[in-house]
C-alpha cells in the first residue's frame, strides 16, 4: 500500500523531525559530555595541586613542631638548669642566683625568637618572667601550665589572644620533674610563649599555588563554632580567633572540623563558590583549609564552554532551517541535506580555527604524520611560522632523549583516544623547555585528527625546584640544630654538621676551618663529601694574599659571607679552581663563624650547579652559621662556668679550712640585724665565750665593746668604705678582762644575704711590748742627748787648751829650728827636741781633728748645725782637694788622676761641707791606698751631678760596708786595729751629703779598691 503524498509528506516530516530531535540532543550531549570531561580533567589536577600543597603545608608545620619540642626538651632534660631552678627558688632574693637564671632565659628567648618565658612554681605563681613589653600570662595558661605537671610531658597550647592587645599567642608548657629520687619532685613549670605571627602564619600563607584567589588558613572547632586559627587574606580588620556558625554545612571551614578530610565544593566566608582540600593537622585539634575560588579555577573551560554553546546554538539554527525547507520541498531537502553536512563540517573547522586562534593555551592539530594546524600561542611559543609548522612533525618538537618512548606514547593514544604527558620539547632556537601535554584523537570531515594542547609548565618546575632547594636547606638546618641541641662536644658538632650538610642537603662537599692558635693560618677542622685531596692543597690564610683574598679567608676577615655562584670564572678562585672544577665543584659559599663577637673560622658549602646560591639560600645557610657560631660560644661559656664552679667549690673549701685554722679569731655577723651566725675556735678562745652563747648573739648583747662608740665609728667606716683594716680596739672578754685587738672586717654575701666577716688579732703582747719600746726609745733619746750635750761640752773644754799647746808648740818649733849659735853636741840635743815639738803638734792636730768631728756630728744630732745653700762650683772644690793631698799622694808614690766633664759643674751646697766632704774621701783614699792610683771625676747631667773618688786602696768587705757609716765604726776595729781614726769621717760625708739633699754610695772589693759616688741635685747654670 502506498502512501498518500499528504501521508507520505507526514511520515517524512515525522521521521525528519525525529532525526531533528536526535540530532539536537546529540550535539547537547556532546557538549555536555565534552564540557564535564575538560572540567574533570582540570578539576583533577586542582585537586592534585590542592592535596600537594596542603601535605606540604602540614609536613611544615609538624616539623615546625618538632623544631619547637627539640627546642623546649633543652629545659625539659636540662639537670644543670634545674638545679638554677631549685637554688633560685630555694633563695628567690639571691640576687646571683636569679641573675644567672635570667641570663639564661633571656639567652634562650633570644636564641629561639620567643616573645616571653615564665617560671611558674608548683603553687601557680609566676616567679619568673622574661618577656616584651605588655605581655601578661593569662589565668587559663597558668592552670594548663600546672596541669602538665601530672603528665610531665612537654605539650603546646591552643592559639590564645591576649585581652589588652588583642595579639594571638602560641605556648609551649614545659614541666620540670625532678628524677633523682624515688619520686618524681615537681619544680615548676616553664611557659614558653610564640608570636605565631612571626614564623608561624606567614609559613601557613604561602601557599605554593598559581591562583590568585588561593589561600590557606587553620580552623578549630569550639562547641557549635568554627574558630579562624590564622589570619585570612580577603578579610582585615577582624578581632583574633574569631568564630563563625558551624551550622553553615557548605563552608570547607564547617566541613572541616565535622572531621571530614578531602576535596570538597564549597561556599566560603565570603560567600564564594571554592574548591577547598581539608585535612587535619597530626597532633594538634586543628584542621588546614587550602581552597581557590572556582571562578578563576574553571575560567579555562568556560571559554570552552561558551564556544561550545555557541556552535550547539548555531547547530540548532540550521537543523531548524533544513527541517523547515526539508518539509517545503522533498527535492530540495535531499539537496539541502548534503548543504547541511557541509555547514556543520564547516562549523566544526571554524570551531577548531576559533580554539587555534584565540585559546590562551598552544593548540595543535595533526594527522599523526605532520601538523595540519596551529594557533597563534604556538606560533610564539616555538618561533616557528604558521607555514613553518606545516612542514613539522610531533618528532620534531621533542628532545632528543625523550625521542626513545615516543612510539609507546603514541600508541597509548591510539589505543586509549586521549593521553596526558610531562615531556621536554624544543624552540626553533634551540631552547629547551618543560610542558604539559594533554592530546586526544577527534574526527574532522570524517578523518581521525589528533588535537594537542600544550601548557608551558617552566614556572611550575623553577618553583618546584626552589622548593626542593628550600627543603633541602631546612632540612640540613633542623637536623643541624638538634644536634647542637643533643650534642655538647664541639668537634663532633662540627663533623656532623658537615655530614648532614652533604647527606641531606645533597652538597658535593662542606668544609669548616679554625683560625690556628691566634695566627694568620686557617686549618680545617673538619669536612665532609667528594674532596679528594682539595682541601689538603687550600693553604688559607688571613694575609693579604691570594690564598687569603679567597672566599674562606676574606669572610673571616670581613665578619660577611662571600658567594661564589660560577667558580670557573670568578677570580677569587683561581688558587683553586682547576682542583675543585675537577672534582665538580661549580659554586660555593663561604660563612663566618663568629664568636664572642670574633671571627674564629669559616664553613662553606661546595654544590655542583652553578647559580645554587641564591638570596633564600644564603639568608638560610646564614642562619645555620650562626647557630653553630652560638651552639660554640655556648659551649666555652659552659666550660668556663664550670670552671668557676669548681674552683667557687675549691675557694668555698680552702675557706672553711682556713676560718677553722687561722690565728686570729674570726667572726661572721648578719650585717641586716648584726647577729653572729658563725665564730672560729681562736676568737672563742680571746673572749672567753662558749660558742652556743655567741650564736644569735649581737656584739652590744654580749657588751663587747668597751667603748660603745668606737662600735658607731667602726660601723660608719665599714658601711662608707665596703670595708675596714687594721681598726684597733678593746673589747671585753666573759670575765671583764679588756682585750685590746686590732680588727679588720669586709662586706661579703652569704647564700644571698650581705654579712660581715671581722678577723680579730689579740694584740695584748705587742701591746705591753709597745710600751717597753716607747720607754726604751724616750731612754734612749734622752742617752743620745745627753751623750751629744756631753761631747759637745767636752769638745769646747778641749779645744781651747789644745790650741794653746798647737801655738806653743809652733813657737817652739821655730825657736828650735834656729841652729845659728849651736855647738855640735846642741845641735844634736836640739834635733830631738825639735822632734819632741813636733810630734806634739801632729798629735794637738790629730786631737783637734778628732774633736772637730766630734763637734760637728753631736751639732748635726742635736740638729743645731745650720746650712749656707749657695751655688757652687764643684770643680774648683775637687782641684782645691786635689792640691790639698798630692804632696802625701806623691810621698806615698800615688797617682791622683782628675776628670772632670766640665770646667762649671754647679750645686747649691753649703761650701764648708762641700769642702769637708771631699777632704774625708780624699783623705781615706790617700791612707788607705799604698800603689796605684787615685781617680777623681765629675759630670753633669739635666737633673743631677755625679762625684766618684776611686782609689786602688785595701777595699771594704760587703760585711764592713754596713757599717763603715755608721758613728765610731770602722772596717778595722779595737786596739789591733791597721788604721787609726775616729770612725766619724764617712758618718760625716754621709750626713752632710744627705742634709743638701743628696746621696753616697760605696762599692768596693777587698784587695782591688773602693769607689764613692757623691750624688747631688743639679743647679741651673
Amino acid at each position: 500500500m502506498k502512501l498518500s503524498h499528504s501521508d507520505a509528506k507526514i511520515s517524512f516530516e515525522k521521521k525528519a523531525l525525529f532525526f531533528l530531535i536526535i540530532f539536537i540532543a546529540s550535539f547537547l550531549v556532546f557538549g555536555a559530555v565534552y564540557f564535564n570531561h575538560r572540567k574533570e580533567i582540570l578539576t583533577k589536577e586542582v585537586h592534585n595541586e590542592l592535596s600537594l600543597a596542603a601535605k606540604e603545608h602540614t609536613a611544615q608545620i609538624t616539623g615546625w613542631f618538632d623544631d619547637k619540642e627539640v627546642e623546649a626538651s633543652v629545659f625539659h632534660e636540662s639537670s644543670q638548669f634545674k638545679d638554677d631552678v631549685i637554688r633560685f627558688f630555694n633563695n628567690p632574693q639571691n640576687i646571683t642566683n636569679k641573675n644567672f637564671l635570667v641570663n639564661w632565659l633571656a639567652t634562650a628567648k633570644k636564641q629561639y625568637n620567643y616573645v616571653g618565658i615564665f617560671l611558674i612554681n608548683p603553687q601557680g605563681k609566676v616567679s619568673l618572667s622574661v618577656a616584651q613589653s605588655g605581655l601578661n600570662l593569662p589565668s587559663h595558661q597558668v592552670i594548663k601550665a600546672l596541669s602538665s605537671i601530672d603528665t610531665g610531658e612537654i605539650s603546646h597550647s591552643d592559639f590564645w589572644a591576649d585581652s589588652l592587645a588583642n595579639d594571638v599567642y602560641l605556648s609551649y608548657i614545659v614541666p620540670l620533674i625532678l628524677r633523682n629520687g624515688i619520686v618524681p619532685k615537681p619544680l615548676g613549670v616553664l611557659v614558653l610563649v610564640i608570636d605565631p605571627a612571626r614564623s608561624f602564619f606567614p609559613a601557613v600563607q604561602s601557599i605554593p599555588l598559581k591562583y590568585n584567589s588561593a589561600e590557606c588558613y587553620l580552623v578549630q572547632k569550639d562547641s557549635n563554632y568554627v574558630t579562624y586559627l590564622s589570619p585570612l587574606k580577603f578579610i582585615s580588620n577582624v578581632p583574633s580567633l574569631f568564630k563563625k556558625d558551624i551550622t553553615d554545612t557548605l563552608d570547607p571551614s564547617a566541613i572541616a572540623v565535622r572531621s571530614k578530610e578531602g576535596v570538597y565544593e564549597g561556599i566560603d566566608y565570603r560567600k564564594i563558590p571554592v574548591l577547598a582540600d581539608v585535612r587535619k593537622v597530626p597532633g594538634t585539634d586543628w584542621y588546614m583549609i587550602v581552597k581557590a575560588d572556582q571562578k578563576e579555577v574553571y575560567k579555562p573551560i568556560y571559554h570552552e564552554a561558551y564556544l561550545i554553546l555557541a556552535i550547539v546554538f548555531s547547530l540548532i539554527i540550521v537543523a531548524v532551517l533544513i527541517f523547515y525547507f526539508m518539509v517545503k520541498d522533498h527535492k530540495s531537502r535531499v539537496s539541502r541535506i548534503e548543504y547541511e553536512k557541509k555547514l556543520e563540517q564547516q562549523a566544526l573547522i571554524t570551531h577548531f580555527e576559533y580554539l587555534e586562534k584565540y585559546g590562551n593555551d598552544i593548540i595543535l592539530l595533526s594527522d599523526g604524520q605532520h601538523f595540519i594546524g596551529c594557533n597563534e600561542a604556538a606560533v610564539a611559543a616555538y618561533g616557528y611560522t604558521r607555514e613553518e609548522f606545516l612542514k613539522l612533525s610531533v618528532k620534531d618538537l621533542r628532545a632528543p632523549e625523550t625521542l626513545n618512548i615516543f612510539e609507546d606514547q603514541f600508541s597509548q593514544l591510539l589505543r586509549n583516544k586521549t593521553m596526558h604527558i610531562e615531556t621536554i620539547h624544543i624552540r626553533k632556537n634551540g631552547q629547551r623547555f618543560p610542558v604539559d601535554v594533554s592530546a586526544r584523537i577527534i574526527e574532522v570531515g570524517g578523518k581521525n585528527l589528533i588535537q594537542s594542547v600544550i601548557t608551558d609548565i617552566t614556572e611550575r618546575k623553577n618553583y618546584q625546584y626552589k622548593l626542593e632547594k628550600s627543603n633541602r636547606v631546612y632540612t640540613i638546618l633542623s637536623n643541624i640544630n638538634q644536634l647542637i641541641v643533643r650534642d655538647r662536644n664541639r668537634q663532633r658538632i662540627f663533623d656532623e654538621a658537615c655530614r648532614i650538610a652533604v647527606e641531606d642537603g645533597k652538597f658535593l662537599m662542606t668544609t669548616i676551618g679554625i683560625i690556628e692558635n691566634g695566627s694568620e693560618t686557617v686549618k680545617i677542622v673538619s669536612k665532609y663529601g667528594v674532596d679528594n685531596g682539595y682541601t689538603d692543597q687550600m693553604n688559607i690564610t688571613l694575609a693579604e694574599t691570594d690564598y687569603g683574598k679567597g672566599p674562606g679567608g676574606t669572610s673571616i676577615r670581613t665578619k660577611k659571607y662571600v658567594v661564589s655562584n660560577n667558580i670557573a670564572d670568578d677570580p677569587i678562585m683561581v688558587p683553586w679552581r682547576t682542583r675543585a672544577i675537577n672534582n665538580g665543584y661549580r659554586s660555593m659559599a663561604s660563612f663566618p663563624l663568629i664568636v664572642f663577637e670574633k671571627a674564629i673560622g669559616f664553613i662553606a658549602f661546595y654544590s655542583g650547579e652553578t647559580d645554587f646560591f641564591t638570596e633564600d639560600e644564603v639568608k638560610l645557610l646564614s642562619e645555620l652559621a650562626s647557630d653553630i657560631s652560638y651552639s660554640v660560644e655556648f659551649l666555652d661559656t659552659e666550660q668556663q662556668r664550670k670552671r668557676s664552679m669548681e674552683q667557687l667549690q675549691k675557694s668555698e673549701e680552702k675557706f672553711s679550712l682556713a676560718f677553722k685554722n687561722i690565728p686570729d679569731g674570726v667572726a661572721i655577723t648578719r650585717l641586716s640585724d648584726g647577729k653572729i651566725i658563725e665564730v672560729n675556735q681562736k676568737f672563742i678562745d680571746v673572749l672567753g665565750f662558749s660558742r652556743g652563747e655567741m650564736i644569735g648573739k649581737t656584739t652590744t648583747e654580749l657588751n663587747l665593746w668597751n667603748n660603745p662608740k668606737e662600735r658607731d665609728e667602726f660601723i660608719d667606716l665599714l658601711s662608707g668604705k665596703g670595708e675596714v683594716v687594721g681598726y684597733e680596739t678593746v673589747l671585753r672578754s666573759k670575765n671583764n678582762e679588756l682585750v685590746p685587738l686590732l680588727v679588720s672586717a669586709s662586706i661579703i654575701e652569704i647564700n644571698g644575704e650581705a654579712c660581715i666577716i671581722s678577723a680579730a688579732q689579740d694584740i695584748t703582747e705587742r701591746k705591753r711590748t709597745e710600751q717597753e719600746l716607747i720607754k726604751a726609745k724616750e731612754k734612749a733619746e734622752e742617752m743620745n742627748r745627753l751623750k751629744s750635750n756631753f761631747l759637745a761640752i767636752m769638745s769646747h773644754e778641749l779645744r781651747t787648751p789644745l790650741i794653746g799647746i798647737l801655738g806653743y808648740s809652733e813657737l817652739l818649733e821655730l825657736d828650735l829650728s834656729d841652729k845659728s849659735d849651736l855647738s855640735d853636741k846642741s845641735e844634736l840635743e836640739n834635733e830631738d827636741s825639735l822632734n819632741m815639738v813636733r810630734t806634739i803638734n801632729s798629735s794637738g792636730k790629730r786631737l783637734l781633728r778628732t774633736l772637730n768631728q766630734v763637734l760637728n756630728i753631736s751639732k748635726i744630732e742635736s740638729e743645731k748645725y745650720s746650712f749656707d745653700l749657695v751655688k757652687c762650683n764643684v770643680a774648683e772644690f775637687i782641684k782645691k782637694s786635689n792640691q790639698l793631698f798630692e804632696a802625701a799622694a806623691k810621698e806615698k808614690n800615688l797617682e791622683i788622676e782628675l776628670k772632670l766633664s766640665d770646667e762649671n759643674i754647679y750645686i747649691n751646697a753649703d761650701k764648708d761641707l762641700c769642702f769637708s766632704i771631699l777632704d774625708n774621701l780624699m783623705n781615706n783614699a790617700v791612707r788607705f791606698t799604698e800603689q796605684g792610683k787615685i781617680t777623681v771625676s765629675a759630670k753633669q747631667t739635666v737633673d743631677k751631678v755625679v762625684i766618684e773618688i776611686k782609689d786602688t786602696g785595701i777595699g771594704i768587705s760587703e760585711k764592713d760596708q754596713q757599717i763603715i757609716f755608721e758613728e765610731f765604726r770602722q772596717a778595722s776595729e779595737g786596739l789591733s786595729r791597721t788604721f787609726e781614726g775616729t770612725g766619724l769621717g764617712l758618718t760625716i760625708v754621709k750626713r752632710y751629703t744627705e742634709a743638701m739633699g743628696g746621696s753616697v754610695k760605696l762599692k768596693s772589693k777587698v784587695g782591688e779598691g773602693s769607689t764613692f759616688t757623691l750624688e747631688f741635685p743639679s743647679a741651673k747654670i
